[in-house]
């Protein structure tokens, strides 16, 4: 190998070097905030739980108002039906791979679910604000 190629060589190594610390680095603080991350999407579904339980009880109660405005309800019930039936889903996928690889390998994945997770909480405070916005019609 002449000097020319040598360092080129050098060069391409120390580049991949980086690029793998860096992801590296990007891996250990996915993996570090996975907690508060999971306790934001935990927190978002007990807030839209205590939402749809006042929802249940006004329609129990058989409130008129909140009869009558049913159909401005079940567009965001209908989406929030189908963020909570995915996140199912994909919890029970979870538990399947933490019985099979255990804790260690799936914490290492969380870094690829973290999008997932954030656009999850970013569904359900959505489907919590209408929801809570046709309870605040009704008030009306």
């Amino acid at each position: 190998m002449d000097g020319l190629s040598s360092a080129a060589s050098v060069i391409a190594v120390i580049q991949i070097a980086q690029s793998v610390a860096s992801g590296l680095k990007d891996y250990y603080e996915g993996v570090r905030d996975a907690r508060a991350d999971i306790r934001k999407l935990y927190n978002s579904i007990k807030g839209l739980e205590a939402i749809l339980s006042t929802i249940q009880d006004l329609l129990n109660r058989g409130d008129a108002g909140l009869a009558e405005s049913k159909q401005s309800l079940e567009s965001p019930l209908r989406q929030t039906e189908l963020d909570l039936t995915k996140l199912r889903f994909d919890l029970h996928g979870f538990q399947e791979k933490l019985q099979k690889f255990g804790r260690a390998a799936q914490s290492l994945a969380w870094p690829f679910k973290k999008k997932d997770a954030e656009k999850t909480v970013d569904a359900l405070e959505r489907n919590k604000s209408a929801l809570m916005l046709g309870l605040g019609v009704e008030n009306l």
